[in-house]
């Protein structure tokens, strides 16, 4: 059990060591590469720098909290709310950003939790893939991302009986072809649907 001191509690101790194996862990993942060096876990370990640059100065390249020597009751309560923040960021860990991962999923197909089919993950995928649908909506005037519209017909596609690569290839072609274009000049998804695919009953939504 790690031990406190007459300035603060071996609860404290732990938090802390808590949060800088959390943060060790994000750099050693963001160092590798690869598929686990994702840009969630990149942003989420630079807010937790900011939470080490406040309390240690920019300057000093600080990379870990740490409660040595400190007796400042005001310098303990700066670390002890720090360690808070950084413990609950979940970007920072690889199972906080599965959590949240499921959660968006859940989200946007408007399922319950625990009902994400195999079909709804691999379109996820397809959709968040670095320079996927998600990221040229991003680049789309006037197109929020992921768009209620895109979720929808999404949904109507599904319940049309479209295969998963059918959906992301309609949306992928949607998208490639009004990227360029000005919002008041873009063709909706809705319109591009029914003129692709004048069968579309859009009604039915599930």
């Amino acid at each position: 059990m790690p031990k406190g001191s007459q300035y603060f509690s071996a609860d404290l101790v732990q938090l802390v060591a808590q949060a800088n194996r959390a943060m060790n862990a994000e750099r050693l993942r963001q160092d590798k590469g690869g598929e686990a060096a994702t840009e969630e876990g990149k942003i989420a370990l630079k807010f937790a720098q900011k939470e080490l640059d406040r309390i240690y100065g920019a300057n000093q390249k600080v990379q870990k909290l740490s409660l040595s020597g400190v007796t400042d009751p005001e310098k303990i309560l700066e670390i002890w709310e720090a360690a808070e923040r950084i413990t609950a960021s979940k970007l920072l860990t690889v199972s906080g950003r599965r959590e949240v991962e499921q959660k968006r999923m859940e989200k946007f197909f408007g399922v319950d939790r625990g009902k994400i089919t195999t079909r709804e993950r691999k379109i996820w995928r397809e959709l968040t893939a670095s320079g996927g649908l998600f990221d040229m909506l991003h680049e789309m005037e006037g197109v929020e991302s992921p768009s209620k519209t895109v979720q929808d017909a999404i949904k109507v596609m599904k319940a049309n009986g479209f295969t998963g690569e059918q959906i992301t290839e309609a949306l992928y072609t949607w998208a490639k072809q009004n990227a360029a274009a000005a919002a008041d000049k873009q063709e909706s998804i809705t319109n591009y649907l029914t003129r692709e695919y004048p069968g579309i009953n859009w009604k039915v939504k599930r």
